[in-house]
């Protein structure tokens, strides 16, 4: 019996290795805007500038300063290729989450493997977070006690709202009377301590300026009114557009897995942390960047399997999804790539410009990572100034203060773009980079006079 057991997660395991691999080769040329702002942090480490985003302007913007880490000295042993670096980093990520999801539910690593949606958040913090969440109940569940809080402040710092299953397991322990050993804080102190230090000397802050960027984001209500700016999953369903029938079929499945968990660890722990994830993106108005949405998407196919009858008809049913999933993702992803206009733009501005130039967007991942010029975010992520701003609905006033030197604009205007528009200082640059981004450009002084 134990014998077929480990064969039969071993099987698993290779499985879920020759997905992994199969559809990170399929994504291999995506670039999502968002992980190109640690690239561009981690090129400028690599060239000794710093932990910078724009060289000299020490402004900590690192949602994930463990992510952030990881690419550094991932990218550095592979000789600055930080890209490929971010790929194998959420790769390994992945399959090490769907194989602990495997100890849980038999397959259920190997359906979240499958799934596309999941690797259209490569290079994000996402499959380092995933991971995280797992190894950190896997050890609670296993009684491994000495090691949870590590596991826990290491999902804290892959994105700060990860502390809340630290606290879901500490209410779990209080409750069911168990305290856990001293020794196991030191090197949690030592971390937290370390990482607050190198905050404090290097930007003068001991946290990052991105999650108040985020919260300004959220009240501002432009990308959707209290409490629906979370609420707008068309991304989600984008992704799915191939396999639309797996998210209500796994939905219906799930309740009963969940049903088939009542009184279990695993729903007193998961549950309410599930629920304090979700509560907490909805009423701060976060809005919905779709990588957001991974745990719930994870562990939504993790108990719809736990939710399957035991027996051979659905075990076949559940290979037939996930080989169709594969199909789906395949085809999804090897159309995947840089987003072209930008990419464009970006290399436009490199070879019409000063090397002190400055350019404006509210994307600036892919025209960060393209260009070398400093890059000025109308969105605040790299400029809390703006954020606060953007809380206001003031759109104007960020123009006279940054001066850049170029604005991209789409079509329709986004947000601060208006204030070039507007602008008597700007005039439309004829170049055309498609149809998502327009140029504009500050006019000569003798032409600003007449």
């Amino acid at each position: 019996m134990r014998d077929g057991i480990i064969s039969r997660r071993a099987t698993a395991i290779v499985v879920i290795c020759c997905l992994t691999t199969l559809l990170s080769f399929s994504v291999r040329h995506f670039e999502l805007d968002d992980s190109l702002i640690y690239a561009r942090y981690v090129r400028n480490a690599l060239n000794g500038q710093g932990l910078v985003y724009n060289v000299g302007e020490h402004i900590n913007s690192l949602t994930s300063p463990l992510l952030a880490v990881l690419l550094l000295v991932t990218s550095w042993i592979m000789h600055g290729h930080i890209l490929l670096a971010g790929m194998l980093l959420s790769a390994t990520f992945l399959a090490g989450a769907c194989i602990l999801a495997e100890e849980i539910a038999p397959w259920s690593g190997a359906l979240i493997a499958s799934t596309g949606y999941f690797y259209m958040c490569f290079g994000m913090e996402t499959t380092l977070f995933l991971f995280l969440i797992m190894l950190t109940f896997t050890l609670y569940r296993k009684d491994r006690l000495d090691l949870v809080p590590s596991a826990a402040l290491l999902t804290f710092l892959t994105r700060f709202e990860g502390g809340l299953l630290g606290a879901v397991i500490a209410y779990d322990l209080w409750r069911n009377r168990r305290a856990l050993p001293r020794r196991a804080f030191l090197l949690p102190l030592i971390l937290i301590a370390a990482y607050l230090v190198f905050n404090y000397h290097f930007y003068g802050s001991l946290l990052p300026a991105s999650a108040a960027a985020k919260f300004d984001q959220g009240f501002s209500g432009l990308w959707g009114r209290w409490p629906r700016a979370f609420l707008h999953a068309d991304v989600v369903f984008e992704i799915f557009h191939y396999t639309i029938y797996v998210l209500p079929l796994a939905f219906v499945a799930a309740l009963l897995g969940v049903r088939s968990q009542r009184n279990t660890q695993m729903n007193r722990v998961l549950l309410p942390f599930l629920g304090g994830l979700l509560a907490f993106y909805v009423l701060l108005n976060i809005p919905n960047y779709h990588w957001y949405d991974a745990p719930f998407i994870f562990f939504l196919l993790l108990y719809a399997v736990l939710g399957l009858p035991r027996k051979p008809v659905a075990r076949i049913l559940l290979a037939g999804v996930i080989v169709q999933c594969t199909v789906a993702g395949v085809i999804l992803l090897r159309t995947q790539g840089a987003i072209p206009n930008y990419v464009a733009l970006a290399r436009w501005v490199d070879a019409h410009s000063s090397p002190g130039a400055r350019i404006a967007a509210v994307d600036i991942g892919t025209i960060g990572w393209y260009s070398n010029r400093y890059v000025d975010d109308i969105l605040g992520l790299t400029n809390p100034k703006n954020a606060a701003q953007l809380r206001k609905r003031e759109f104007h006033s960020w123009l006279e203060q940054d001066k850049p030197d170029f604005v991209v604009v789409h079509t329709p205007v986004a947000f601060g773009e208006v204030a070039a528009t507007t602008s008597p200082l700007y005039a439309y640059e004829p170049i055309h980079f498609g149809p998502v981004s327009l140029m504009y450009r500050k006019q000569p002084a003798t032409q600003q006079s007449r």
